[in-house]
């Protein structure tokens, strides 16, 4: 009772409230219940590469907020699952990573050669592009230079 009259105090004091967390689950158990639905659903070795690169998010946009475990699964599986379009733009960066020029530039040079190439080819796609390859490797499930 005594949280419920202290937030009340502080909303009455003009100061917002909305991402209290309850004590229980804790965050461990939200993700350890969480990655379940999400390995039932994708696999383990995705949904181990998936949690570690959502987890933050997943803290902050779901559990922060008070989604359902079954939410809060639902909505890493819909963060790391591309649209029609954005596959597309993956499958064209992985097939157009070129390893003379990673083994000659480094790996960072040639991710931002075939971001540079995506961009070209799919105008007005810049969102859709992954920000690194690690992204990458989350979005399209495995490296992009496997």
């Amino acid at each position: 009772m005594k949280l419920q009259e202290a937030l009340k105090l502080l909303k009455n004091s003009g100061y917002l409230c909305e991402f209290t967390v309850a004590a229980e689950p804790t965050f461990d158990d939200y993700k350890n219940k969480v990655y379940q639905i999400v390995a039932d659903q994708v696999g383990q070795e995705r949904a181990d590469m998936i949690m570690e690169y959502e987890e933050r998010e997943l803290q902050d946009y779901a559990y922060r907020q008070g989604w359902s475990v079954k939410q809060g699964a639902e909505a890493v599986i819909e963060w790391t699952t591309p649209s029609e379009k954005q596959k597309e733009i993956l499958d064209f960066m992985y097939n157009n990573w070129d390893a003379d020029n990673e083994r000659s530039y480094g790996p960072d040079s040639e991710y931002d050669a075939v971001c540079e190439r995506a961009r070209e080819q799919f105008e007005d796609s810049e969102a859709l592009i992954p920000s690194d390859t690690n992204e990458f490797a989350v979005l399209y499930g495995k490296e992009i230079y496997e």
